[in-house]
């Protein structure tokens, strides 16, 4: 059973009140004036039961014009349960609340990327299996406790297998949500049993995937035609590896996420050596510098890249690196039954999309660019890229120090 909400907006922003009314999914039609349709063997019933709930929003908000007092959410909220101050706002259900919030909130609200959207999805998905499993599907303000988040990490590392970082993005975006909920404008002014700042957000260290200069020569001139002559089975093509090569290698040189690499065309201004952009995921205004290696690509597709889909890109730019060689054993760290297990794969593995900007920004380091100015090409902060985009050379400054130390000249 879902609840149905009545949604009331304001200055852009929304809030969600509720109806009473309990309908399955396949009972429901987006229809303000009858959201029941007739699979409710009391639809009628229900239909009059919420346009009175939407009615008694409508005459609130005319009420507070002719005082010319602003509608907004907290004055319409308040002036609707004035006479009710024990609202119930302690029986709104939090997951049913994360579902609506996504889908009126997240996609209609400009600057979440679709990858944002995602996120919170997946963590929609975590917590709904949860919910159903210890609270039969309803998750109460007064739950929100240092128990639920405690069990909720658990039952993400334990029986969903996930490690820090996974289980870090998932609370991330719980908490966000609650704080919105808890916003008296924003959502409803909720309040939990615990302060969210004891909800700690799970992180942890991993290695910086990239390839250094050698394996990024390597990539460059490998003759996939030569290679895939080995593989006679193969289902790829010379020229889908070659595109998927060249991308890559662009993005290597250029910093660029694979949103603005698929963008890539005559339309963007080139003034001498740089492209001007504006970046998808930030809206920033973006100066990518041509480099000999992005001029020699650009040229060979006269200044429009090659499109394809992000899955496909992912999938093929490890069979590039596989035919390359790039196959250095790289120890990863998984979960099971809540225990930490290692074992190593070949680094072609791993190698993504995102790979590329750890690869450039790792680079243009050692080549001496100072971090704030990679920072800035990249759009992030110092602090972040310096922990999650800039890898270790096999024998880096730290290493290198030690061993002159004690003596060894590597």
């Amino acid at each position: 059973m879902t609840s149905i909400y009545v949604l009331y907006g304001h200055n852009s922003r929304n809030a969600y009140f509720p109806t009473g009314i309990k309908v399955t999914p396949d009972q429901w039609r987006d229809d303000q004036n009858k959201p029941v349709n007739s699979k409710h063997p009391d639809f009628n019933k229900l239909n009059l039961l919420a346009g009175k709930e939407r009615a008694k929003i409508q005459q609130v908000v005319v009420n507070l014009q002719l005082k010319e007092i602003e509608p907004t959410i907290v004055a319409v909220r308040d002036a609707l349960y004035e006479s009710k101050p024990d609202m119930d706002i302690a029986q709104l259900n939090l997951v049913a609340l994360l579902d609506i919030h996504i889908e009126d909130h997240c996609k209609k609200k400009k600057g979440y990327a679709l990858n944002t959207i995602k996120n919170y999805r997946t963590t929609y998905r975590r917590l709904k299996e949860y919910t159903d499993k210890q609270y039969k599907g309803v998750l109460r303000p007064s739950q929100i406790t240092m128990k639920f988040y405690n069990d909720f990490v658990q039952h993400l590392r334990q029986d969903k297998g996930m490690g820090d970082n996974g289980v870090g993005g998932i609370i991330k975006l719980l908490i966000a949500f609650l704080r919105i909920m808890a916003d008296p404008d924003l959502g409803y002014g909720m309040e939990f049993p615990v302060n969210l700042t004891k909800f700690t957000v799970p992180h942890e260290e991993r290695e910086v995937i990239y390839l250094d200069q050698d394996e990024l020569a390597a990539l460059e001139q490998c003759d996939f035609e030569k290679e895939l002559s080995k593989e006679p089975e193969s289902k790829y093509t010379v020229q889908h590896l070659d595109e998927t090569r060249d991308l890559f290698v662009f993005a290597c040189y250029s910093g660029l996420r694979i949103s603005d690499l698929m963008r890539i065309g005559k339309q963007h201004n080139i003034e001498g050596d740089v492209i001007r952009m504006k970046a998808h995921k930030t809206g920033k205004a973006l100066a990518v510098p041509i480099l000999p290696p992005v001029r020699a690509i650009l040229e060979k597709y006269n200044y429009i890249l090659p499109r394809m889909l992000e899955q496909t890109y992912n999938k093929q730019i490890k069979i590039c690196c596989r035919l390359t060689g790039i196959d250095a054993p790289i120890e990863q760290q998984t979960r099971k039954d809540g225990q930490k297990i290692y074992s190593k794969v070949p680094k072609w593995e791993l190698i993504s999309s995102h790979r590329a900007i750890s690869t450039f920004c790792t680079h243009a380091l050692e080549r001496g660019v100072p971090a704030n100015q990679i920072a800035k090409i990249v759009g992030k902060t110092v602090k972040t890229l310096l922990s999650r985009y800039i890898g270790t050379s096999k024998e880096g400054p730290t290493l290198r120090a030690m061993f002159k130390a004690y003596g060894y000249d590597r």
